[in-house]
Protein backbone atom coordinates (compact mmCIF):
# COMPACT_ATOMS: atom_id res chain seq x y z
CA UNK A 1 0.00 0.00 0.00
CA UNK A 2 1.55 3.31 -1.04
CA UNK A 3 0.25 6.66 0.19
CA UNK A 4 1.89 9.98 -0.62
CA UNK A 5 3.37 11.92 2.26
CA UNK A 6 1.03 14.83 1.61
CA UNK A 7 -2.06 12.64 1.76
CA UNK A 8 -0.64 10.69 4.67
CA UNK A 9 -0.11 13.77 6.82
CA UNK A 10 -3.67 14.85 6.09
CA UNK A 11 -4.86 11.60 7.61
CA UNK A 12 -2.96 12.10 10.85
CA UNK A 13 -4.99 13.78 13.60
CA UNK A 14 -4.17 17.48 13.76
CA UNK A 15 -4.04 17.50 17.56
CA UNK A 16 -1.32 14.91 17.62
CA UNK A 17 0.61 16.75 14.92
CA UNK A 18 0.46 19.90 17.03
CA UNK A 19 1.89 18.07 20.04
CA UNK A 20 4.88 16.90 18.03
CA UNK A 21 5.49 20.20 16.29
CA UNK A 22 5.50 22.01 19.60
CA UNK A 23 8.16 19.69 21.01
CA UNK A 24 11.48 21.50 21.16
CA UNK A 25 13.84 20.51 18.37
CA UNK A 26 11.50 18.16 16.55
CA UNK A 27 10.65 20.53 13.76
CA UNK A 28 14.21 20.64 12.51
CA UNK A 29 15.62 17.28 13.49
CA UNK A 30 12.72 14.89 13.00
CA UNK A 31 12.59 15.59 9.26
CA UNK A 32 16.20 15.28 8.16
CA UNK A 33 16.43 16.83 4.72
CA UNK A 34 19.91 15.51 4.07
CA UNK A 35 22.03 16.44 1.08
CA UNK A 36 20.61 16.01 -2.38
CA UNK A 37 22.74 12.93 -2.86
CA UNK A 38 20.98 11.16 0.00
CA UNK A 39 17.57 11.64 -1.54
CA UNK A 40 18.88 10.59 -4.91
CA UNK A 41 20.24 7.42 -3.34
CA UNK A 42 16.71 6.30 -2.44
CA UNK A 43 15.70 6.49 -6.09
CA UNK A 44 19.06 5.07 -7.11
CA UNK A 45 18.36 1.99 -5.02
CA UNK A 46 15.07 1.55 -6.83
CA UNK A 47 16.76 1.83 -10.22
CA UNK A 48 19.52 -0.61 -9.34
CA UNK A 49 17.17 -3.34 -8.07
CA UNK A 50 14.72 -3.05 -10.95
CA UNK A 51 17.61 -2.90 -13.41
CA UNK A 52 19.00 -6.15 -11.98
CA UNK A 53 15.68 -8.00 -12.27
CA UNK A 54 15.04 -6.66 -15.77
CA UNK A 55 18.48 -7.71 -17.01
CA UNK A 56 18.19 -11.17 -15.47
CA UNK A 57 14.71 -11.57 -16.96
CA UNK A 58 16.04 -10.79 -20.43
CA UNK A 59 18.95 -13.22 -20.06
CA UNK A 60 16.76 -15.94 -18.59
CA UNK A 61 14.18 -15.64 -21.37
CA UNK A 62 16.92 -16.27 -23.92
CA UNK A 63 17.96 -19.42 -22.09
CA UNK A 64 14.44 -20.82 -22.44
CA UNK A 65 15.21 -21.57 -26.08
CA UNK A 66 16.89 -24.77 -24.87
CA UNK A 67 14.31 -27.57 -24.50
CA UNK A 68 15.84 -29.12 -21.36
CA UNK A 69 16.00 -25.71 -19.65
CA UNK A 70 12.36 -24.92 -20.47
CA UNK A 71 11.20 -28.32 -19.19
CA UNK A 72 13.01 -27.84 -15.86
CA UNK A 73 11.63 -24.31 -15.50
CA UNK A 74 8.05 -25.43 -16.13
CA UNK A 75 8.36 -28.12 -13.48
CA UNK A 76 9.82 -25.65 -10.97
CA UNK A 77 7.05 -23.04 -11.21
CA UNK A 78 4.14 -25.42 -11.69
CA UNK A 79 4.23 -26.98 -8.23
CA UNK A 80 3.87 -25.73 -4.70
CA UNK A 81 3.79 -21.98 -4.28
CA UNK A 82 4.64 -21.27 -7.91
CA UNK A 83 8.01 -19.77 -7.02
CA UNK A 84 11.57 -21.01 -6.78
CA UNK A 85 14.95 -19.59 -5.78
CA UNK A 86 16.53 -18.44 -9.03
CA UNK A 87 20.11 -19.16 -7.96
CA UNK A 88 19.18 -22.68 -6.91
CA UNK A 89 17.29 -23.26 -10.17
CA UNK A 90 20.27 -22.08 -12.21
CA UNK A 91 22.72 -24.22 -10.23
CA UNK A 92 20.78 -27.43 -10.76
CA UNK A 93 19.77 -26.88 -14.39
CA UNK A 94 22.13 -28.01 -17.12
CA UNK A 95 22.68 -25.24 -19.62
CA UNK A 96 22.35 -22.39 -17.10
CA UNK A 97 25.95 -22.40 -15.82
CA UNK A 98 26.76 -18.95 -17.21
CA UNK A 99 23.40 -17.57 -16.10
CA UNK A 100 24.06 -18.86 -12.56
CA UNK A 101 27.07 -16.56 -12.34
CA UNK A 102 24.92 -13.64 -13.52
CA UNK A 103 22.38 -14.40 -10.78
CA UNK A 104 25.11 -14.41 -8.13
CA UNK A 105 26.36 -11.01 -9.29
CA UNK A 106 22.84 -9.65 -9.43
CA UNK A 107 22.07 -10.87 -5.93
CA UNK A 108 25.23 -9.23 -4.59
CA UNK A 109 24.12 -5.93 -6.15
CA UNK A 110 20.65 -6.27 -4.58
CA UNK A 111 22.11 -6.96 -1.12
CA UNK A 112 24.39 -3.93 -1.37
CA UNK A 113 21.59 -1.66 -2.58
CA UNK A 114 19.36 -2.74 0.29
CA UNK A 115 21.98 -2.35 3.01
CA UNK A 116 21.95 -6.09 3.79
CA UNK A 117 24.80 -8.40 4.76
CA UNK A 118 26.02 -11.24 2.55
CA UNK A 119 24.61 -13.64 5.13
CA UNK A 120 21.11 -12.69 3.96
CA UNK A 121 21.62 -15.23 1.19
CA UNK A 122 19.88 -15.43 -2.16
CA UNK A 123 16.90 -13.07 -2.46
CA UNK A 124 16.09 -13.34 -6.16
CA UNK A 125 13.29 -15.70 -7.12
CA UNK A 126 11.40 -16.84 -10.19
CA UNK A 127 7.63 -17.03 -9.79
CA UNK A 128 4.44 -17.33 -11.75
CA UNK A 129 2.96 -13.92 -12.44
CA UNK A 130 -0.41 -15.23 -11.25
CA UNK A 131 -1.69 -18.57 -10.03
CA UNK A 132 -4.26 -18.61 -12.83
CA UNK A 133 -1.42 -19.30 -15.28
CA UNK A 134 -0.73 -22.84 -14.01
CA UNK A 135 -2.97 -24.56 -16.56
CA UNK A 136 -1.21 -22.77 -19.40
CA UNK A 137 2.16 -23.85 -18.04
CA UNK A 138 1.03 -27.48 -17.99
CA UNK A 139 -0.33 -27.20 -21.54
CA UNK A 140 3.02 -25.95 -22.83
CA UNK A 141 1.90 -22.44 -23.73
CA UNK A 142 4.79 -20.08 -24.65
CA UNK A 143 6.55 -18.40 -21.73
CA UNK A 144 7.37 -14.74 -21.26
CA UNK A 145 9.79 -13.52 -18.59
CA UNK A 146 9.55 -10.09 -16.94
CA UNK A 147 11.56 -8.33 -14.28
CA UNK A 148 9.59 -7.06 -11.31
CA UNK A 149 8.72 -3.38 -11.83
CA UNK A 150 7.78 -0.79 -9.23
CA UNK A 151 4.20 -0.10 -8.19
CA UNK A 152 3.95 3.13 -10.18
CA UNK A 153 4.60 1.43 -13.52
CA UNK A 154 1.76 1.45 -16.05
CA UNK A 155 3.44 -1.23 -18.13
CA UNK A 156 6.10 -3.84 -17.54
CA UNK A 157 8.59 -5.22 -20.05
CA UNK A 158 8.57 -8.94 -20.77
CA UNK A 159 10.83 -10.98 -23.06
CA UNK A 160 10.35 -14.17 -25.03
CA UNK A 161 12.96 -16.82 -25.86
CA UNK A 162 13.77 -15.10 -29.17
CA UNK A 163 14.60 -11.81 -27.46
CA UNK A 164 11.47 -9.99 -28.55
CA UNK A 165 10.03 -7.34 -26.23
CA UNK A 166 6.41 -7.43 -25.04
CA UNK A 167 4.74 -4.55 -23.18
CA UNK A 168 2.20 -5.73 -20.61
CA UNK A 169 -0.41 -3.87 -18.57
CA UNK A 170 1.01 -3.63 -15.04
CA UNK A 171 -2.45 -3.59 -13.44
CA UNK A 172 -4.26 -6.33 -15.37
CA UNK A 173 -3.23 -9.97 -15.24
CA UNK A 174 -2.24 -10.92 -18.80
CA UNK A 175 -3.93 -13.77 -20.64
CA UNK A 176 -0.63 -15.59 -21.27
CA UNK A 177 2.06 -17.10 -19.06
CA UNK A 178 4.49 -14.63 -17.53
CA UNK A 179 7.32 -15.68 -15.25
CA UNK A 180 8.52 -12.87 -12.99
CA UNK A 181 12.10 -12.43 -11.83
CA UNK A 182 11.73 -10.59 -8.54
CA UNK A 183 12.67 -10.38 -4.88
CA UNK A 184 11.57 -13.03 -2.40
CA UNK A 185 9.57 -10.73 -0.14
CA UNK A 186 9.50 -13.00 2.92
CA UNK A 187 13.24 -13.70 2.93
CA UNK A 188 13.98 -10.05 2.19
CA UNK A 189 11.78 -8.86 5.05
CA UNK A 190 13.34 -11.23 7.58
CA UNK A 191 16.86 -10.22 6.62
CA UNK A 192 15.90 -6.55 6.43
CA UNK A 193 14.30 -6.38 9.86
CA UNK A 194 17.31 -8.13 11.38
CA UNK A 195 19.51 -5.47 9.77
CA UNK A 196 17.16 -2.72 10.94
CA UNK A 197 17.31 -3.92 14.56
CA UNK A 198 21.10 -4.15 14.43
CA UNK A 199 21.47 -0.66 12.97
CA UNK A 200 18.97 0.85 15.41
CA UNK A 201 20.96 -0.60 18.31
CA UNK A 202 24.19 0.85 16.88
CA UNK A 203 22.53 4.29 16.94
CA UNK A 204 21.20 4.13 20.48
CA UNK A 205 17.70 2.75 19.91
CA UNK A 206 16.77 -0.51 21.61
CA UNK A 207 15.17 -2.97 19.22
CA UNK A 208 13.52 -6.30 19.87
CA UNK A 209 10.95 -8.75 18.58
CA UNK A 210 7.73 -9.41 20.50
CA UNK A 211 6.90 -13.08 21.06
CA UNK A 212 5.54 -14.67 17.89
CA UNK A 213 2.55 -16.31 19.52
CA UNK A 214 0.75 -16.32 22.88
CA UNK A 215 1.95 -18.81 25.47
CA UNK A 216 5.59 -18.66 24.40
CA UNK A 217 8.17 -16.76 26.39
CA UNK A 218 9.78 -13.77 24.69
CA UNK A 219 13.26 -14.93 23.77
CA UNK A 220 14.40 -11.67 22.23
CA UNK A 221 17.48 -9.76 23.32
CA UNK A 222 15.48 -6.95 24.95
CA UNK A 223 14.17 -6.51 28.47
CA UNK A 224 11.46 -8.74 29.93
CA UNK A 225 9.54 -8.84 33.16
CA UNK A 226 10.53 -11.74 35.43
CA UNK A 227 7.86 -14.43 35.66
CA UNK A 228 6.11 -13.32 32.45
CA UNK A 229 4.83 -10.07 31.01
CA UNK A 230 1.72 -8.15 30.03
CA UNK A 231 1.11 -7.93 26.31
CA UNK A 232 -1.38 -6.71 23.75
CA UNK A 233 -2.54 -9.43 21.39
CA UNK A 234 -3.63 -8.74 17.82
CA UNK A 235 -6.58 -11.09 17.48
CA UNK A 236 -7.46 -10.04 13.93
CA UNK A 237 -6.28 -7.67 11.21
CA UNK A 238 -7.81 -6.39 7.98
CA UNK A 239 -6.57 -3.98 5.31
CA UNK A 240 -8.78 -2.18 2.82
CA UNK A 241 -6.13 -1.89 0.15
CA UNK A 242 -2.58 -3.15 -0.28
CA UNK A 243 -2.28 -1.85 -3.88
CA UNK A 244 -0.06 -4.74 -4.96
CA UNK A 245 -0.13 -5.24 -8.77
CA UNK A 246 -0.06 -8.80 -10.11
CA UNK A 247 3.66 -8.80 -10.90
CA UNK A 248 4.68 -7.93 -7.32
CA UNK A 249 3.33 -11.04 -5.62
CA UNK A 250 1.78 -10.96 -2.14
CA UNK A 251 2.25 -8.00 0.19
CA UNK A 252 4.86 -8.28 2.96
CA UNK A 253 3.56 -6.35 5.96
CA UNK A 254 5.38 -5.48 9.16
CA UNK A 255 4.93 -3.07 12.04
CA UNK A 256 7.21 -0.83 14.08
CA UNK A 257 6.03 -0.52 17.69
CA UNK A 258 7.68 2.60 19.15
CA UNK A 259 7.88 4.00 22.65
CA UNK A 260 10.15 4.68 25.64
CA UNK A 261 11.78 1.76 27.46
CA UNK A 262 12.14 1.53 31.28
CA UNK A 263 15.57 3.19 31.06
CA UNK A 264 14.10 6.24 29.33
CA UNK A 265 15.56 5.32 25.94
CA UNK A 266 13.72 4.93 22.64
CA UNK A 267 12.43 1.43 21.96
CA UNK A 268 11.34 0.08 18.58
CA UNK A 269 10.00 -3.47 18.38
CA UNK A 270 9.55 -5.09 14.97
CA UNK A 271 6.56 -7.33 14.23
CA UNK A 272 6.42 -9.44 11.07
CA UNK A 273 2.98 -10.12 9.62
CA UNK A 274 3.65 -12.52 6.72
CA UNK A 275 0.05 -13.72 6.63
CA UNK A 276 -1.31 -10.32 5.53
CA UNK A 277 -0.98 -11.15 1.85
CA UNK A 278 -4.21 -9.74 0.46
CA UNK A 279 -6.46 -6.76 1.06
CA UNK A 280 -10.13 -7.15 1.84
CA UNK A 281 -9.55 -10.30 3.92
CA UNK A 282 -9.73 -10.67 7.70
CA UNK A 283 -6.82 -12.56 9.25
CA UNK A 284 -6.88 -14.00 12.77
CA UNK A 285 -3.24 -14.40 13.82
CA UNK A 286 -3.60 -14.07 17.63
CA UNK A 287 -0.13 -12.53 17.53
CA UNK A 288 1.64 -10.47 20.21
CA UNK A 289 1.78 -6.88 19.00
CA UNK A 290 3.13 -5.13 22.11
CA UNK A 291 5.33 -6.57 24.85
CA UNK A 292 4.71 -4.12 27.70
CA UNK A 293 7.84 -5.14 29.62
CA UNK A 294 9.75 -3.27 26.92
CA UNK A 295 8.03 0.06 27.62
CA UNK A 296 8.07 2.57 30.47
CA UNK A 297 4.75 4.32 29.85
CA UNK A 298 1.31 2.86 29.46
CA UNK A 299 1.30 3.77 25.78
CA UNK A 300 3.06 2.79 22.57
CA UNK A 301 2.57 3.69 18.92
CA UNK A 302 2.28 1.36 15.94
CA UNK A 303 3.30 2.16 12.36
CA UNK A 304 2.40 -0.52 9.82
CA UNK A 305 4.53 -0.67 6.68
CA UNK A 306 4.82 -2.73 3.53
CA UNK A 307 8.18 -4.02 2.33
CA UNK A 308 8.44 -3.54 -1.41
CA UNK A 309 11.89 -4.76 -2.45
CA UNK A 310 13.97 -1.64 -2.94
CA UNK A 311 14.56 0.44 0.19
CA UNK A 312 17.76 0.35 2.22
CA UNK A 313 17.08 -0.99 5.72
CA UNK A 314 20.25 0.46 7.19
CA UNK A 315 19.27 3.93 5.96
CA UNK A 316 15.73 3.47 7.28
CA UNK A 317 17.09 2.57 10.72
CA UNK A 318 19.49 5.53 10.80
CA UNK A 319 16.82 8.09 9.93
CA UNK A 320 14.27 6.62 12.35
CA UNK A 321 16.87 6.51 15.17
CA UNK A 322 17.79 10.15 14.64
CA UNK A 323 14.18 11.29 14.87
CA UNK A 324 13.30 9.18 17.92
CA UNK A 325 16.36 10.24 19.89
CA UNK A 326 15.31 13.88 19.52
CA UNK A 327 11.72 13.24 20.63
CA UNK A 328 12.61 10.95 23.55
CA UNK A 329 14.89 13.63 25.04
CA UNK A 330 11.75 15.31 26.33
CA UNK A 331 11.55 12.63 29.07
CA UNK A 332 7.81 12.10 28.76
CA UNK A 333 5.43 10.15 26.56
CA UNK A 334 4.98 11.80 23.19
CA UNK A 335 3.25 10.05 20.28
CA UNK A 336 5.99 8.82 17.96
CA UNK A 337 4.05 7.95 14.81
CA UNK A 338 4.74 11.19 12.99
CA UNK A 339 8.38 11.17 14.10
CA UNK A 340 8.82 7.76 12.47
CA UNK A 341 6.99 8.76 9.28
CA UNK A 342 8.78 12.09 8.89
CA UNK A 343 12.12 10.37 9.36
CA UNK A 344 11.68 8.45 6.12
CA UNK A 345 12.99 10.36 3.07
CA UNK A 346 10.34 11.56 0.62
CA UNK A 347 11.63 9.38 -2.19
CA UNK A 348 11.16 6.21 -0.16
CA UNK A 349 7.39 6.50 -0.46
CA UNK A 350 7.68 5.44 -4.09
CA UNK A 351 7.72 1.64 -4.06
CA UNK A 352 9.99 1.32 -1.05
CA UNK A 353 8.89 0.99 2.57
CA UNK A 354 5.29 2.01 1.96
CA UNK A 355 3.15 3.49 4.70
CA UNK A 356 0.06 1.35 5.34
CA UNK A 357 -1.48 2.81 8.51
CA UNK A 358 -0.73 3.88 12.08
CA UNK A 359 -2.25 3.56 15.54
CA UNK A 360 -1.62 6.18 18.22
CA UNK A 361 -1.46 5.53 21.95
CA UNK A 362 -2.14 1.82 22.15
CA UNK A 363 -2.44 1.10 25.90
CA UNK A 364 -2.28 -2.02 28.07
CA UNK A 365 -6.04 -2.06 28.48
CA UNK A 366 -6.86 -1.27 24.82
CA UNK A 367 -9.40 -3.83 23.65
CA UNK A 368 -11.75 -4.37 20.76
CA UNK A 369 -11.73 -2.93 17.26
CA UNK A 370 -9.33 -0.04 16.58
CA UNK A 371 -9.10 1.72 13.24
CA UNK A 372 -5.88 3.21 11.95
CA UNK A 373 -5.35 6.95 11.51
CA UNK A 374 -5.23 6.52 7.72
CA UNK A 375 -8.46 4.52 7.68
CA UNK A 376 -6.81 1.68 5.79
CA UNK A 377 -6.35 -0.88 8.56
CA UNK A 378 -8.56 -2.31 11.29
CA UNK A 379 -7.18 -4.35 14.21
CA UNK A 380 -8.91 -6.20 17.00
CA UNK A 381 -6.76 -5.99 20.12
CA UNK A 382 -6.97 -7.66 23.52
CA UNK A 383 -4.87 -7.53 26.71
CA UNK A 384 -2.96 -10.78 27.24
CA UNK A 385 -0.58 -12.11 29.87
CA UNK A 386 2.34 -14.25 28.67
CA UNK A 387 3.37 -16.56 31.49
CA UNK A 388 6.89 -17.83 32.02
CA UNK A 389 7.60 -21.37 30.78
Amino acid sequence: MRISKTAMRAMIPLATSAVLLSTAGVGSAAVPAGPAGERASAHGTDRSVTAVTDQLAKQFAGALGARDVERQVRESVNGGSGSTDLADLADRTRGLEHFARQVDRGNAAVLQARGLQDGAGSLIELRLGDDSMRDQVRKGEPLLVAGEADEDADTITAYDSRGRVHRLDARTVPGRVVLVVGIDGEKSLQAGLAQLRETLAQHGVNADVPAAAPGKADRGAGMRASGGYDATMMESARLKDDMEPWHKGGAEIYALVAGVNPNGQPQVDTVEMPYLDHDGETYNPHQILVNWSHFKFNAADVVMMEEDDTANYAELARTVAKALLVVIQQGQYVPLVEAVINAIPQGWFSDDHDYVDSWYTVQRHTAGQVRGAAGNGTLNLAPFYVGEL
